[in-house]
């Protein structure tokens, strides 16, 4: 996680991104939380809710909510309890980094680091957190956006969440409530589904089974019923993916052959 973390720094240097953030907060922290975000080197953009019933409420607002980069909460707001607001922000941003801004370790945070992963966030902050603190997470975000195609974060039931390189991952295989992810050296898995993942992976990820996710740079040959790919791996075309699969493989085939990358 070092190393990784010290690729953020160097890499996001002279980025010129918009980052939108969501901040769940309902005491007067939430102006100096965003003129803290306005000092960023980069445009962000800072939406608050006082309630967690407004967030719900703008939640059914898709299109506004699912553009959010980050998720900022309060853990001492809320007119539901803690738990259940984050289950209910998982379930609408499952992929969205939530950062927990909390006044002293509760009975709930650790339940969270300890027993559901689901609800891990990606940091947790003392509320009310430093500019120090609030820059350094947004550096992080940061990365992420303008470089995240390059790295997947797996999240289990361990204290600690690891970072792969996407180029490294063969495919994802769907396993009842899991994923498992098959790298080149070693298999990993978390609590998701598979469904959930295409949208946040590089557009060199292609779906040939309802059940798979597949890294198109691997691919070796393929036919009317399976993928073909190194190591040995065979896929299986399911015939409701086979249409958009194919158009896609066929594609990218082309834009080999051709020394122009089309995906």
């Amino acid at each position: 996680m070092v190393e990784f973390y010290r690729k953020i720094k160097n890499n996001v240097r002279g980025t010129i991104l918009h980052m939108n953030i969501i901040l769940l907060d309902h005491t007067e922290y939430a102006d100096k939380f965003k003129d803290i975000c306005h000092k960023f080197k980069t445009i962000v953009d800072v939406e608050v809710f006082e309630t967690d019933s407004k967030f719900i409420d703008a939640a059914l607002e898709t299109d506004k909510i699912e553009k959010a980069n980050a998720v900022f909460i309060n853990t001492s707001i809320g007119d539901h309890d803690f738990i259940s607001l984050v289950y209910e922000i998982k379930a609408k941003l499952e992929h969205t980094p939530i950062v927990y801004l909390s006044s002293k370790i509760s009975g709930d945070l650790l339940k969270i680091y300890f027993i559901d992963p689901y609800l891990k966030p990606f940091a947790i902050l003392p509320h009310p957190a430093s500019e120090e603190a609030v820059l350094r997470i947004l550096e992080q975000l940061l990365f992420l956006q303008s470089d995240g195609n390059r790295y997947f974060i797996v999240k289990n039931r361990k204290s600690m969440n690891m970072v792969l390189k996407t180029h490294d991952i063969l495919y994802f295989e769907s396993n009842k409530r899991k994923v498992l992810i098959h790298t080149l050296d070693d298999e990993y898995e978390m609590y998701t589904k598979i469904g959930n993942l295409q949208t946040s992976l590089p557009e060199f990820f292609l779906k040939p089974h309802n059940s798979f996710l597949i890294n198109i740079h691997y691919v070796e040959s393929y036919d009317a019923s399976s993928v073909h790919m190194k190591k040995g791996i065979t896929i299986p075309i399911s015939n409701s993916c086979r249409k958009k699969f194919t158009e896609k493989i066929d594609l990218y085939l082309k834009s080999v052959k051709n020394d122009t990358l089309y995906i």
